[in-house]
């Protein structure tokens, strides 16, 4: 659909094989309700759109193709390692950053995404952290008083509910969009979480959310599905 077979890595927006990404381990993917592909494009720690058609078309919603940590307006916000994407029932993006290029992640930001800006030469729009520090810790509290570390997989519920598995020790997490809470929910808390070592083994996750409310929990390198 978009880029070309090779082995040699590149950062390039435009059409077809024009397009150039730079995948590490893991890569998000998310398809919108308008046929929108959304790719965490996790080499180059930046958030990237597909537009399907007769030729695909790629733009950047937000990152400088470093790794960083800022936020605020999508023109200046960096990313290290984006590496799960979900959406909300509004509209809103959320993703979650591993930090492998060590000068960010280990954070949930929630992506408001505009129209193109042209005067600006970017997309109107912000990203809002709402849990993590930067600091590759797994703690809980409230918003960014909560720590992350490794984030993976992320899936958003329609009750407002967002899960992912902090992969540093294999341990489900759950962030509370009603009350900013990020806790452990496999555990009484998080610190008893960190100290039974996480339930999960491996470094590379993927969550889905069944029908009946469950959340299923692939452990790519344990070869296990949860």
């Amino acid at each position: 659909l978009a880029g070309l077979l090779t082995t040699v890595p590149g950062y390039s927006d435009g059409a077809g094989g024009a397009i150039r990404f730079n995948f590490s381990a893991p890569v998000p993917l998310l398809v919108d309700a308008f046929g929108f592909v959304y790719v965490g494009d996790s080499g180059n720690h930046v958030l990237r759109r597909v537009e399907l058609g007769a030729i695909p078309e790629s733009v950047t919603l937000t990152g400088s193709g470093a790794p960083g940590d800022n936020s605020g307006p999508l023109t200046v916000t960096e990313l290290d390692t984006p590496s799960g994407l979900a959406a909300s029932c509004t509209g809103e993006l959320y993703l979650v950053e591993a930090g492998v290029g060590g000068l960010g992640g280990h954070r949930l930001l929630s992506l408001a995404i505009g129209a193109e800006d042209n005067f600006f030469g970017g997309f109107a729009g912000s990203a809002l952290v709402l849990a993590g520090d930067g600091s590759e810790q797994t703690t809980g509290g409230i918003d960014t008083a909560a720590q992350l570390a490794r984030p993976q997989g992320l899936v958003a519920t329609e009750d407002g509910l967002v899960y992912w598995v902090d992969a540093e020790l294999g341990i489900l997490r759950r962030y509370d969009l009603a009350t900013g809470l990020s806790d452990c929910p496999l555990f009484a808390d998080c610190a008893a979480a960190v100290t039974a070592g996480g339930s999960f083994s491996g470094d590379h996750f993927s969550l889905a959310l069944g029908d009946s409310g469950s959340v299923y929990v692939l452990a790519a390198d344990a070869g296990s599905l949860h």
